[in-house]
């Protein structure tokens, strides 16, 4: 199938059809090459609710291999409910996945290696390992109640709190050559940060709990977007990065009030990550029944809350397109291509614009 022949393209590209699946959602890819294939990730439910990360291969920008395999699943305490919402990115021939392990308890971010994707090592927890009574007294005062939220939820399953860290979620990591520094975009509700260090060791170990605690205790000073549109107003989180151009991009999506999920874009400085433009509206909205997700919350009840989930994203200068790969009503996968040049000319609208300096962050000190 050429694609060059589709204008503006959006299609489900992959549904949970294998009996032993629940659904599929979520998925990741890195384009490290003008042409396909590329990897592509992406969280796949089993009945019973234990997730795992899947691989197949994005043929083109709209089409994907029949073939897959699953790549990592629950093998360590930390992750003993699930592997989940992947992200993925490559230096030299290292393949590297930060993804969010999930034991009932906490939702924490791991990171995984391989060179193949056959032979993977995990490298554990490197997002925050800090229990959520250490992280009330850590945090300034705007995160207090999402983390007392947390509390609450641990004592109303009588979870021992000693086994209840805080939540975070939303990886997206990348080695940056021009500041020649390792960057973990990260969630800790209702606004997405960044973390910033000159190596991997530093967020591992007895190291990272270091670097957690410091940085929990600044945390206002390492956002890298705030909640601010009314389609954002719940809370942000990051999905990749792309170039149009000259322009670095951020994927992100937001959720409103009432839980629906739409996804935006953004433009960063590529040093300093400072947001420096961004659209106010979404440019992708749940706005038909195919978005609509029902559930049951802990307590049982019936509830259902609109989602687009982006997740991946492609260039393709040919079409002059950018492909957004995302999780549909964490049932299935679609992807919806928007035209490159609009979304550069919509970042470069003043309205769109942030005054210069407004939120400055010294990453390369």
């Amino acid at each position: 199938m050429d694609v060059e022949e589709f204008e503006d393209l959006e299609r489900i590209l992959l549904e949970p059809v294998e009996e032993e699946v629940e659904s599929v959602c979520n998925p990741a890819v890195f384009q490290d090459s003008p042409k396909g294939p590329w990897p592509f990730l992406y969280r796949c439910i089993k009945h019973g609710g234990i997730s795992v990360i899947n691989l197949r291969q994005l043929v083109n920008p709209a089409t994907l291999s029949r073939e897959y395999k699953t790549v990592i699943s629950p093998t360590e305490d930390y992750e003993s409910e699930g592997c989940e919402d992947p992200g993925l990115a490559k230096v030299d021939d290292v393949w590297y996945i930060p993804y969010v392990g999930w034991d009932k308890k906490s939702a924490r971010i791991c990171l995984a290696t391989t060179t193949n994707f056959k032979e993977v090592r995990k490298w554990g927890v490197i997002g925050p390992q800090i229990l959520v009574e250490e992280g009330i007294e850590l945090v300034p005062e705007r995160y207090k109640k999402t983390l007392r939220g947390y509390l609450q939820r641990a004592k109303e399953l009588k979870l021992d709190f000693k086994k209840v860290f805080v939540w975070d979620k939303d990886p997206v990591m990348e080695y940056n050559p021009l500041i020649k520094k390792w960057v973990l975009i990260h969630r800790i509700d209702p606004h997405a940060h960044i973390a910033v260090v000159d190596s991997l060791d530093e967020l591992i170990g007895e190291k990272g709990k270091e670097y957690w605690r410091e940085h929990f205790k600044n945390l206002n000073e390492h956002i890298l977007m705030k909640n601010q549109e009314p389609w954002e107003s719940e809370k942000v989180g990051f999905a990749c990065f792309a170039w149009l151009g000259d322009k670095k991009v951020g994927i992100y999506h937001g959720v409103n009030r009432q839980l629906d999920y739409y996804a935006g874009i953004c433009e960063v400085d590529p040093q300093s990550y400072v947001v420096v433009s961004k659209l106010r509206d979404p440019v992708l909205m749940p706005d038909r029944d195919i978005f609509v997700f029902r559930y049951k919350d802990e307590g049982g009840k019936e509830k259902q809350k609109r989602v687009i989930f982006p997740k991946g994203s492609i260039v393709d200068e040919r079409t002059r397109r950018l492909y957004i790969y995302s999780g549909i009503a964490d049932t299935c996968v679609g992807v919806r291509s928007v035209n490159i040049d609009w979304v550069y000319g919509e970042l470069n609208k003043p309205h769109n614009r942030f005054p210069e300096g407004k939120l400055a962050r010294a990453l390369s000190s």
